[in-house]
């Protein structure tokens, strides 16, 4: 089929897939003079293993979540790329300039921003914690909050880089430590995860306090590698 977007560039890599912005192809009157952020995922048939399933799984989840503060899916696709290999992908709105911690690092560096610094804090503390409540609502773990995962764009801010989709609705059993390396950072590790045990959405939980932590101690003026001691 005919090309939707088009590569414009490279906002992250990482050993299961790729995040690129990327803009419509052509005249697409559907996709407006506006640029998206594409999730891709390339799977050769010997890359079938445990890691890309639960990869698949969670780029199915994504479209079935709908909150403000979350990421909206505006397409996903499939594409034969040949050998054998197929490329699944995910696009979404929108492209932040920032991640939280960025935002934070270049606030706490600039003291003419730190009184509306102040005034979005306070505004996101309830955004994030609306958005957590809804994707557990959904029977799903995120695992990967921290502030690098968070996005903020012209004021507003969003979950985002969900690990996978940890249904545990029927019996609301504790999700086993899968020793994945890549779910979560060590400083916003909730105990359990950090001592590889099973956990639920408790982790998840203390993950966000931690963010909440560098939030509010960038706004009182504390240097965060002074937080970080």
């Amino acid at each position: 089929g005919s090309v939707l977007f088009k590569h414009t560039k490279d906002l992250g890599r990482g050993h299961l897939g790729a995040v690129d912005m990327v803009e419509p192809a052509g005249q697409q009157s559907h996709f407006p003079g506006k640029v998206y952020a594409c999730k891709t995922l390339t799977i050769g048939h010997r890359q079938r293993g445990a890691a890309m399933v639960n990869e698949l799984v969670r780029l199915e989840s994504a479209r079935t979540l709908c909150h403000p503060h979350l990421p909206t899916v505006v397409m996903t696709y499939e594409e034969d790329v040949g050998f054998h290999t197929l490329r699944y992908g995910i696009v979404m709105n929108p492209v932040a300039k920032y991640t939280l911690s960025s935002f934070l690092e270049s606030s706490s560096n600039n003291d003419s921003t730190m009184r509306p610094l102040l005034g979005h804090v306070k505004k996101w503390i309830g955004c994030l914690s609306s958005a957590l409540s809804y994707v557990h609502a959904k029977d799903i773990l995120h695992r990967r909050i921290k502030p690098s995962s968070i996005l903020v764009e012209n004021g507003e801010i969003f979950f985002t880089e969900f690990a996978i989709s940890n249904h545990f609705k029927d019996t609301h059993m504790l999700i086993k430590n899968d020793s994945d390396p890549n779910v979560g950072v060590d400083i916003y590790k909730a105990p359990e995860v950090e001592m590889q045990q099973s956990f639920g959405p408790k982790a998840d939980i203390f993950s966000l306090a931690c963010v909440y932590i560098e939030m509010l101690a960038t706004v009182s003026g504390t240097p965060l590698v002074e937080l970080g001691e």
